[in-house]
């Protein structure tokens, strides 16, 4: 008898099976959506009662809004319900097997001591992040505390370096979701200036730490850097960002995907084949079960799109502007942080104001932009994100204390934003 995390581990290795092959074969992908639907069906019961309970109702609201559509004359088209974010789990899952060749932990003796090795913890924390997502908080919160209580400086750090890979890693869930709703964006205006922001936000957090561990800022040694520790994620960006160039109209999500699990295949395979092979199908397994409640919740998210879109394609509901700018992307981060304060994932935001602001018809690059800035800024100051969540349960820190000690940091980064959109409007036009 099959449980009901191995058939759920089944569906998603099936989802990444199937969006790997839609590279191909785009029918593929009705299929993945399919995998989606049948494993957030199966996730819905593992999940958490307050999971379980935004998830109901995503889909209660996304079907409701959907069934009136259809009662005002939308015309019925299954493969809309079969969109569901498939691609962006299936990065998400398929990113998590780099962490198998991928080292964490600095194999270097500290050589840097003050604000040298503030700096240098910021940066390594916030590249790492950048590519292998969540496993580097933390490695990096382990080696920080050595074995004492992880103190609230390095746990801003950490949240704040983390976080700000979402302005630009085509790594990130952020970007995935981004360029589902905005497919023609160009990723390399948006890694330009998200990586702007994203270098403004490091010294922000890397300063404010050194302000903050006052006297003991002298003998402060960090998270050691080494060459083998940035090996994995400084070659994963150079390969995506050639291939995407080699061939832009492949979806920047579906490449990550496929090359996240054939860079991990070959480097286990030149290791050692026997041993590589057991690696890889262990943590298909065992670790990409763990996934249950980003599927859920990210099918959720995509049924509410679904719905939402198809409902305001066939009323007369107007935005109060009739452009989006960069003043009109800057209030969509607004938005999402203000919603993420009060618990909304950032792919819920994301879904919603990719239907409501359609209608404005936006530039795609400054929309993703936006949203993904909107992503970063959120998850360090949402008190119910991942991130926050797996600091309090993993360190016993107070969440709310991250998040009011992350307010600075959000003003300054949001204000930031906007000039950085500017930018991006600037690039864009030329």
């Amino acid at each position: 008898m099959f449980s009901r995390r191995r058939i759920f581990g089944l569906l998603l290795n099936l989802l990444l099976v199937a969006v790997s092959v839609s590279l191909f074969v785009p029918q593929a992908s009705q299929v993945a959506g399919a995998l989606m639907i049948c494993g957030a069906t199966v996730g819905i019961t593992m999940v958490s009662a307050p999971v379980r309970l935004v998830s109901g109702i995503l889909i209660g609201v996304g079907g409701a809004a959907y069934s009136v559509a259809l009662a005002l004359g939308h015309s019925f088209d299954p493969t809309e319900l079969l969109a569901v974010n498939q691609t962006l789990i299936g990065m998400i899952a398929a990113v998590s097997f780099l962490q198998l060749i991928t080292r964490t932990e600095g194999l270097a003796q500290p050589r840097l001591s003050g604000r040298a090795a503030v700096w240098r913890t910021t940066g390594v924390v916030h590249l790492l992040g950048s590519v292998i997502n969540i496993t580097v908080v933390g490695s990096a919160a382990d080696h920080l505390r050595r074995r004492k209580p992880l103190q609230m400086t390095d746990a801003l750090l950490v949240s704040r370096a983390f976080s700000t890979g979402s302005f630009w890693s085509p790594f990130w869930a952020a970007s995935a979701a981004a360029l589902i709703y905005a497919p023609e964006a160009e990723i390399q205006i948006i890694m330009v200036c998200g990586a702007a922001l994203a270098g403004v936000a490091i010294a922000f957090t890397s300063e404010s730490a050194a302000r903050r561990l006052g006297e003991r800022l002298v003998g402060y040694q960090g998270y050691a850097l080494s060459r083998q520790l940035l090996e994995v994620p400084a070659a994963m960006v150079v390969l995506i960002v050639l291939l995407h160039l080699l061939a832009p109209e492949i979806p920047v999500a579906k490449l990550v995907l496929v090359c996240s699990l054939a860079v991990t295949a070959v480097v286990l395979v030149v290791r050692g084949y026997r041993r590589g092979y057991r690696q890889f199908r262990e943590h298909a397994a065992h670790h990409i079960p763990k996934h249950h409640g980003e599927l859920t919740l990210f099918a959720s998210a995509g049924l509410l799109a679904v719905g939402c879109e198809a409902l305001l394609s066939v009323t007369s509901v107007r935005m109060p502007v009739e452009v989006f700018g960069a003043f009109e992307a800057w209030l969509c981060i607004v938005v999402m942080v203000a919603l993420a304060l009060v618990g909304v994932h950032p792919v819920v935001s994301m879904a919603a104001l990719a239907a409501l602001v359609a209608q404005l018809d936006p530039d795609p690059t400054l929309f993703a932009l936006a949203t993904m800035i909107g992503w970063g800024c959120s998850i360090p100051v949402g008190p119910l994100s991942g991130l926050l969540l797996h600091l309090g349960g993993r360190y016993g820190l107070d969440a709310l204390a991250i998040v009011r000690g992350n307010l600075p940091y959000l003003v300054f980064v949001t204000g930031m934003a906007y000039p950085t959109l500017l930018l991006c409007e600037v690039l864009v036009r030329s």
